[in-house]
C-alpha cells in the first residue's frame, strides 16, 4: 500500500519544543515585559494618572505601548536563533548524516522544523497578547482592538523573519556564518545604496554623502531596515486642542506584502534543502555555484564599503580623495577576496594561478566602477530639477534666499553656471577666498534635492553681475530679502515686547533694557540703513570688507510676537524650514513649533549712521554707555 504524503512529524516537533524550551521561554519573558507589564507600568505612572483628558489619556497609553512593542529587531533576532536551533544538525557532518538516516524524508524534516521555529515565537506572542488584554480590561484601557492589530502585525513579521532565516540557513553549513548571512540578507540592498552614496560623496562635484543618500521605496529589498522604518503606529491630534484624537497603525499592507513574499521564499528554501549536500556540513558556503559570488562580493562590495568608511571617518570630504579612495578600494578589496577564499578553503594556501587571475579581474571591475562615477557617466553631477518639478527653492550663501514660481528658473540657471564652471572653481580653491553655497529644492513630490559648492568670493567675482557669486549676492543685497531675513516675512506685523543692548567698558559689562517706543525707533532706523545700503556689509559674511575695528561688539536683541505667523504655514517655512522643515510634519505641528514668536539680533558698525544717530537721540548711547569696537573689546578683555 502506498504511503500518504506527509509534511509534519509529531515526534520531531515535540523534540524541538522540549529540547529548545529556553529559547521560546526567554522570548515569552521578553514579550510579557514589553506588553502586559509595560501596560501596567504605564497606567501606574504619575503622568498618566494625573492626565486631565481621559480620552487623550487612553490613546496616549495605546501609543506608548505599541510603539515599543512593534520593534522588529527582537523578532528577527529570535527568528534567526530559532532557525539555527532547529536546523543545527546541518552544521556538523555527524549529525547531518545521522538525522537524514532516520525514517523521515526531507520534506517532513523541513516543514516540521520550520513550523517548530515559527511556533517558538508565535505561541509566546499569543500568550502575551491574551495577558495584555486582561491587564488592559483591569486597568480600564479602551482600544483593546489595537492589541489584536499588534498581534496580527507581529505574527506576519515573524512568519517573514522565519522564512528568510530558513532560506539563508540553506546557503551555509557553518553555524557561526548563518547569523552573519542573515544580517547581510536584511541589509544588502541598503548597504549597496550606502556604498554608492559614499562613492558619490567622496569624488563627485557638489555632492556630499548626506545629499547623495536618499533611500526610498526600493529599500523594501532590505526587509529589517524597511520594516523598522515603515511599520509603526502614530497619533492623530485635534487641530484645535492639540490632544490625541486617535492612534493609527501604519504598514499593514507592507506586512501583507512580506507575508506573500515569505511563501515564495519558503518554497525556494525547500527547493534548496532537497538538493542540500550533506558533505558541505561545516563549510562557509554550502552551494558551489554561490562561491564565486561570495569571493567577488567580498572583493567589490567589502572593498568599497571599507574604503569609503575609512575615508569618511578619517578625512575631510575633499574631491581630491579619488586617488586615495582608488588605492583603498583595491587594498580592502584584495583583503576581502583572499579572506573569503581562505574561509571557503579552510586554508592559507590559496594563492593559485587561477585565483590570481580572478582577483585581478575583480580589482579591475572595482577600478572601472570608480572611473564610471569619476567621469560622471550617469550624469549625477550635472543633474538639475526642472522648474515644473519644484515647489520652492533656497540658495544659501550668507543666508537662505527663497525662490518661488517664476524665480525658480533663475535659481536653476545660477546652479547650472556653477556646474559649468567646475574646473575653474576647483582650481580657484587653491588660491582664492571661497565660500560655501547650497542649493536646496523642495520638489512637489515631497522629496528634497540639494547640492553644495565652494565658489570664489573675491572682488573679481563679487562685482561681476554675470557670475554666480555676483548674481547670488545681488539677491542677498535686495532690501526686501534683507528685511525678511532679519525681521521675518511679515516684519511689518511684528509687535516687539522686550529687548536689550549690551555695553562693554573699563568697568565691565552692562545691559540696557528697551521700552516699546525705543524698540520701534531702533527697527525703523535699522531698516533705513538697509535701504541706504549701509547694512549689507555687516550681514553678508562672504563679502566683509571692513576692518575688525569698524564693527561694534555691542549687540541688540529684540523679542517679538507676530499674529499672522501663528496661523500661516507659509510664514513658518519662509526662512525657518531651511534648517527645520520636514515635509512629513503636519501644519499644526509646524505652527506649534514656530509659535508666532521670534528674536531679532542686530549686529552693526560705523556705516549704520541712521541706527547710531537714533541710539544717541534716545540717550541709549552716551558718555557712560559707549559703543565698543572689537578692537576695544579685546583691549578690555586682555587686561
Amino acid at each position: 500500500m502506498k504511503s500518504k504524503i506527509s509534511f509534519f512529524n509529531k515526534t520531531i516537533f515535540k523534540k524541538n519544543f522540549t529540547h529548545y524550551w529556553p529559547l521560546w521561554a526567554v522570548y515569552l519573558l521578553y514579550l510579557i515585559a514589553v506588553m502586559p507589564v509595560n501596560l501596567f507600568k504605564i497606567m501606574r505612572s504619575d503622568f498618566y494618572v494625573n492626565a486631565l483628558d481621559q480620552n487623550a489619556l487612553e490613546w496616549q497609553v495605546i501609543y506608548d505601548l505599541l510603539r515599543g512593542a512593534l520593534n522588529p529587531f527582537p523578532i528577527f533576532l529570535f527568528s534567526t536563533v530559532a532557525v539555527m536551533a532547529v536546523f543545527s544538525y546541518l552544521y556538523t557532518a555527524k549529525n547531518a548524516f545521522m538525522i537524514h538516516a532516520l525514517p523521515v524524508n526531507r520534506r517532513e524534516l523541513f516543514f516540521t522544523n520550520v513550523l517548530s521555529g515559527f511556533s517558538f515565537l508565535v505561541i509566546p506572542e499569543a500568550i502575551s497578547f491574551i495577558i495584555a488584554v486582561f491587564v488592559g480590561i483591569a486597568c480600564g484601557v479602551a482600544g483593546i482592538q489595537y492589541l489584536f492589530l499588534w498581534l496580527l502585525y507581529v505574527v506576519g513579521i515573524t512568519f517573514f523573519a522565519v522564512s528568510i532565516s530558513t532560506f539563508v540557513a540553506m546557503f551555509t553549513g557553518n553555524l557561526f556564518a548563518m547569523p552573519v548571512y542573515c544580517v547581510v540578507a536584511n541589509y544588502l540592498y541598503v548597504g549597496l545604496l550606502y556604498t554608492i552614496s559614499a562613492i558619490i560623496g567622496n569624488i563627485s562635484y557638489g555632492i556630499s554623502f548626506t545629499q547623495a543618500w536618499r533611500p526610498g521605496k526600493s529599500c523594501v529589498l532590505s526587509p529589517l531596515y524597511y520594516i523598522n522604518n515603515n511599520v509603526r503606529c502614530r497619533t492623530v491630534r485635534n487641530q484645535i486642542t492639540g490632544q490625541i484624537d486617535r492612534v493609527e497603525m501604519i504598514g499593514g499592507g507592507l506586512v501583507l506584502g512580506y507575508v506573500a513574499a515569505a511563501i515564495v521564499i519558503l518554497a525556494a528554501a525547500f527547493w534548496l534543502y532537497k538538493r542540500h549536500q550533506l558533505e558541505t556540513a561545516g563549510d562557509i558556503i554550502s552551494i558551489p555555484a554561490v562561491k564565486p559570488i561570495f569571493r567577488w562580493g567580498s572583493a567589490i562590495g567589502g572593498g568599497f564599503l571599507l574604503a569609503n568608511a575609512s575615508i569618511f571617518f578619517s578625512m575631510s570630504q575633499s574631491k581630491q580623495n579619488f586617488w586615495i579612495l582608488l588605492l583603498s578600494v583595491v587594498m580592502f578589496g584584495s583583503i576581502g577576496f583572499w579572506t573569503a577564499e581562505m574561509l571557503m578553503q579552510k586554508s592559507f594556501r590559496v594563492f593559485r594561478k587561477k585565483r590570481l587571475f580572478e582577483w585581478a579581474a575583480a580589482a579591475a571591475v572595482s577600478v572601472l566602477i570608480l572611473a564610471v562615477f569619476k567621469l560622471d557617466v550617469f550624469g549625477v553631477e550635472k543633474r538639475l530639477p526642472e522648474a515644473e518639478e519644484v515647489e520652492r527653492g533656497y540658495v544659501n550663501l550668507d543666508y537662505p534666499i527663497l525662490f518661488l514660481e517664476d524665480e525658480l528658473s533663475d535659481m536653476i540657471d545660477i546652479h547650472a553656471q556653477i556646474i559649468d564652471a567646475k574646473d575653474e572653481y576647483l582650481l580657484a580653491e587653491k588660491s582664492m577666498n571661497m565660500s560655501q553655497v547650497t542649493f536646496r529644492y523642495y520638489l512637489k513630490d515631497g522629496d528634497i534635492f540639494e547640492r553644495s559648492y565652494s565658489i570664489p568670493v573675491t572682488e573679481e567675482y563679487i562685482y561681476a553681475e554675470n557670475t554666480p557669486t555676483g548674481r547670488i549676492i545681488g539677491k542677498e543685497k535686495d532690501v526686501e530679502n534683507l528685511k525678511k531675513n532679519i525681521f521675518g516675512k511679515y516684519y511689518e506685523e511684528n509687535e516687539y515686547y522686550s529687548g536689550y543692548m549690551e555695553f562693554y567698558g573699563e568697568d565691565g559689562y552692562d545691559s540696557y533694557r528697551f521700552s516699546e517706543e525705543e524698540m520701534n525707533r531702533i527697527v525703523e532706523a535699522a531698516i533705513k540703513d538697509m535701504e541706504a545700503g549701509n547694512y549689507e556689509v555687516y550681514l553678508l559674511y562672504s563679502i566683509k570688507e571692513q576692518l575688525v575695528e569698524e564693527e561694534y561688539f555691542n549687540s541688540i536683541s529684540l523679542n517679538y510676537v507676530n499674529k499672522i505667523s501663528v496661523y500661516n504655514e507659509s510664514d513658518y517655512y519662509y526662512y525657518y524650514d531651511y534648517n527645520m522643515y520636514d515635509p512629513h510634519v503636519s501644519t499644526q505641528s509646524m505652527d506649534y513649533m514656530n509659535g508666532g514668536t521670534g528674536t531679532v539680533y542686530l549686529s552693526f558698525g560705523k556705516k549704520c549712521t541712521n541706527l547710531i544717530e537714533t541710539l544717541e537721540e534716545l540717550n541709549i548711547v552716551n558718555e557712560e554707555r559707549r559703543l565698543c569696537t572689537y578692537e576695544e573689546y579685546e583691549t578690555f578683555y586682555n587686561r
